[in-house]
């Protein structure tokens, strides 16, 4: 709330010098009383700007070490992980994604080097998305 006042000044300053503003209009101007519409929009705002100054790290790249640390945080380091909440193997795939990489069967029942294989292909073509949490939370994105 503080800023709108310093804002309002400053709009003010500029439509005088630019002269889209009359000074006499501006001596009787009453401020207007504020609305939850440009609260809203205000805090919209301060939201995109925000989002827009935030700094992009730069994704980690797929080492055996993350691929682990993955591992661990999904399943616990478990390749036969099968918790029946449709999600299977080390990596948490889902079925129809197994699927989509060209995998037949559930990723619970194939082999370590498959499940890593399959890992490697899909962080090739989605980054780190597939695994939010705990790519968030091992700050490989």
């Amino acid at each position: 709330m503080r800023k709108q006042p310093r804002i309002a000044a400053a709009l003010a300053a500029f439509l005088l010098s630019s002269g889209m503003i009359a000074a006499d209009v501006m001596a009787t101007a009453q401020p207007a009383a504020a609305s939850t519409t440009s609260t809203t929009s205000t805090t919209s705002t301060r939201h995109r700007a925000r989002r827009a100054r935030r700094v992009r790290r730069p994704q980690a790249p797929v080492t055996a070490e993350n691929l682990q640390r993955l591992r661990a945080c999904e399943s616990g380091d478990n390749y036969a992980a099968n918790t029946g909440n449709g999600y299977y193997g080390a990596y948490q795939f889902s079925a129809r994604t197994w699927r989509s990489l060209g995998y037949v069967g559930l990723p619970s029942q194939a082999v370590a080097a498959l499940q890593d294989e399959a890992a490697t292909r899909l962080q090739a073509q989605q980054g780190w998305s597939p695994w939010p949490s705990c790519a968030r939370r091992l700050r490989l994105r």
